[in-house]
This record gives structure tokens, sequence and C-alpha cells, in this order.
């Protein structure tokens, strides 16, 4: 818990507040639950809604948005840095038509804002959620219904922002007042809008990314671990990695899914084609310095090495086809990485650097070199130092060369 000592934030949080978030832990403390968020985009993410007055949170469906932001906003409210909620979704009917509905004005619209009382109901118990519902502490209404509102000290966000129009996104930007905090979720690849209206979100990115104030937070990817069902579904942003573990060590991080996550946001930073499949092992120092001599006869250990295939290998100049690592190549391989566990762990100590981070550039780096990056010549570690530091900034980990 840090105490703030003054308002730092555009008068959004009051003085003499508490924060209920840890910095290291990023915990959010709510009535019901404490929520932690478990990748390093989210953490990015949340410390962005504790610290920005408007924030953008764009990805795919299923990596905590809506959730994360209704948590932190449930927080402001419990410890009195706002005075009301203020949850809101465009009434857009995904896919089919339900035709009319019955019942009041609150009967007709319930059923699009059932999301976000389904994360309501996780943080507060259903007593205090009506108490404050009567009280108008805690308000759910359609986009269309926030015209002509100037909100005051209150948490807002708006859920499912890309099925909003130009006009509409701009109505609810310019509603936000004195002391509020806005906070936009959208998913791009699921647009519901008919044929020929544009979207909102797309144009509010471009219209505010220079402000200091608004943040924008892409390409959450990887926020839960995938079943087989939904990665096929998630194929459009996802890349096909196939992970081995040979060291009980990475037991102890959420080793496949840092895996994923890097390779996935290399493939899709670069826009290259999703099909290729990446294979990565991680192992120890033994089985590292094994193959380091093995495939680049030298006879230590090292962090991280890379195997391109054996057909792009033989395409550079200098370069030797090497043996497969793993499997016998296919012709969508991209190649191989291993990454071993001991001498990453005493590295990143070594470095003064959160573990898992230095394992999300690791991998970054090593599949950088499968796209034939490398960095023997200054400039071309130069170029591939930029890569490494814009694809790691979307990941929400910090350049690791400053």
């Amino acid at each position: 818990i840090r105490m703030l000592s003054g308002n730092t934030n555009g008068g959004a949080i009051r003085e003499g507040k508490k924060e209920m978030i840890s910095e290291e832990s990023r915990e959010i403390k709510t009535r019901k639950k404490t929520v932690e968020p478990r990748t390093l985009a989210q953490r990015n993410y949340v410390n962005q809604l504790f610290h920005k007055e408007l924030v953008f949170g764009i990805g795919p469906a299923g990596t905590g948005k809506t959730y994360l932001a209704v948590a932190v906003g449930v927080n402001f409210l419990l410890n009195g840095m706002v005075d009301k909620i203020i949850l809101s979704r465009p009434a857009v009917e995904a896919g089919e038509r339900l035709g009319f509905l019955p019942g009041d004005m609150k009967d007709k619209v319930d059923p699009y804002m059932q999301p976000l009382y389904d994360a309501l109901n996780d943080f507060l118990p259903a007593r205090q959620i009506a108490k404050l519902f009567e009280e108008k502490k805690i308000e759910i209404a359609p986009l269309a219904f926030m015209r002509g509102r100037t909100l005051s000290n209150a948490f807002i966000v708006l859920d499912e922002a890309q099925n909003s129009t130009t006009m509409q996104m701009k109505m609810f930007l310019t509603r936000m007042g004195q002391g509020s905090r806005m906070v936009v979720t959208g998913d791009r690849s699921q647009i519901d809008l008919p044929r020929g209206i544009k979207s909102g979100l797309w144009e509010a990115e471009e219209l505010l990314k220079e402000f200091l104030l608004v943040i924008f937070h892409q390409k959450m990817l990887c926020a839960i671990l995938l079943s087989r069902a939904l990665y096929k579904l998630m194929k459009p942003v996802m890349a096909l990695v196939d992970i081995s573990i040979e060291d009980d060590g990475w037991l102890s991080i959420d080793f496949e899914r840092l895996v994923q996550q890097a390779c996935s946001m290399v493939l899709l930073q670069l826009n290259i084609d999703n099909r290729f499949q990446i294979n990565v092992m991680g192992c120890n120092d033994k089985r590292i310095k094994d193959l380091n001599s093995k495939f680049r006869q030298i006879k230590t250990a090292t962090n991280v090495l890379s195997w391109p295939s054996q057909e792009r290998a033989s395409l550079k100049k200098g370069k030797s086809p090497k043996s497969p690592m793993f499997i016998e190549h296919k012709e969508n391989e991209l190649g191989d990485i291993a990454i071993s566990y001991n001498y990453c762990i005493e590295e990143a100590r070594l470095l003064e650097r959160p573990f898992e981070t230095h394992i999300s550039h690791l991998v970054v780096h090593g599949t950088l070199h499968l796209l034939g990056f490398d960095h023997i010549l200054d400039e071309d570690a130069r170029l591939m130092e930029k890569f490494e530091v814009e694809i790691l900034k979307n990941l929400g980990v910090s350049n690791p060369y400053e």
C-alpha cells in the first residue's frame, strides 16, 4: 500500500487516499477477491490504469481488458478515489438479429450489458451491488444514452468499443469531466457494425496516440493458457510454437505462456505469416553446452541458441545447413530455439532484472535470429536491437539496453 502525498494525476486521485495496488505484485484488492495480473502485458496495463487518465486496452478476446478495468474501477470506488463507476457498451448484436425484446428499457438493454454485470459480481457481494445501483454509485448504460452528460469524479469504462461509430466515440470521449478516469476496451477483429460504417476505435487511435495522458495498450496476447479449441480460434494472431521442457526449473514460471507470447509478438510486429512453426526447448546448462559445442564448436554454456531451418540456413551467405536439433524440419518451420534455465536465472540476477522479463527478451532475441537478424556487424546489431526494443515494448517490457 503506497500513500499518495498529493494529487499527481490531474485531479483524478484525491489527496491522502490509499492506492491499494502493490507496485511489485500489482494486486488489485476488491471486496470479494484480490485480482493479480498474470502476464507482463496485463501488469503494464493495470499500471497504466492506475496512473493515466485515459487508457485504451486493445487486444483479442479473453485477455482481461474489461475484467481488469472493472476491478480497478471497483478498487477506486471502495477507496474513495472516485464517486461512481459508469460502465457502458454499444448495444450491437454479434452477428445475429434478436428482434424486438420484451419489457421496459432496462429489460431491453440488460442482455447487452450482462458481461459487465458478471464482472461486478466477481468483485462485490450481491447486496452491496444492489445498494450501489440504488444510490447511483454504479451505473450500467448503453453508449447511446451517454449523450449530453458530464461525468466528473467517476471511473468510466467503455467496453466493446470497436462497435462504436466515429460520432459515438467522439461523444463518449468528451463526457470525461474533472477528476475522472476513462478506459476504452475493444478488439478490432470483432467489429459487428454494418458494412460501410467505420469503427470509432480505429479513428480514436489515430487522433489521440500523440497525447501524453493517453496510453494505447495494444496486442495483449497470451493472457490466458489456451485450450486446443481456443488456440484454433486465435490462429490469426497466435504463432504456432512447439515447446518442450527438459529442466524442472522452468516449472517455477509460466514458461509456455512467455514463449508463446514472445514468438507471437515477433511475427505480428514483423507482419510474418503465423503458419510457420517455431520449436522451443527449455533446457539446462549441460544440455545447452553440448549443443553449443556440437553446432558452434564453443565448449561453454550460453543463455539462448537459435537454429534456422535447413532451408533458410542454406540460403544465408557463409553459413552451411545444420542438422535439426529436435525433429526433422518441415517446410513451414522457422527453426529451433534452446534456452538454459541455469544460465538465464543467474544472468537475470546479475543484471538485476525480473526473471520473466529476461526470458521474454531472450525468446524475442532468439526468434529474430530465426528470421535472419544478427548482431555480428555494428549496423546489423543496431537494427536487431531496434526491433527487439519495439517488440518488447508491446509486450510491456522496458528497454533491456538502457
